[in-house]
């Protein structure tokens, strides 16, 4: 199960999904919560912890060859 972090609504929402409602708080993966943060259609009513945050996949380190 996806972590779930609550927002408030900045703008009406509308979607395959549902309806989210401006002013209202909803609880929201943490994923969709970044794309409506990042476009200011909402608000963080809790602000996400450094342990739910997303895991960024890391690239691998680059080896140095031996001369």
């Amino acid at each position: 199960m996806a972590e779930k972090i609550k927002l408030r609504m900045k703008t009406t929402s509308a979607g395959p999904d549902g309806v989210m409602i401006e002013g209202r708080e909803y609880d929201v993966d943490i994923k969709e919560a970044e794309v409506l943060v990042a476009g200011k259609y909402a608000a963080y009513v809790e602000q996400p912890d450094e342990k739910k945050e997303v895991p960024k996949k890391e690239t691998p380190k680059k080896t140095q060859r031996k001369k």
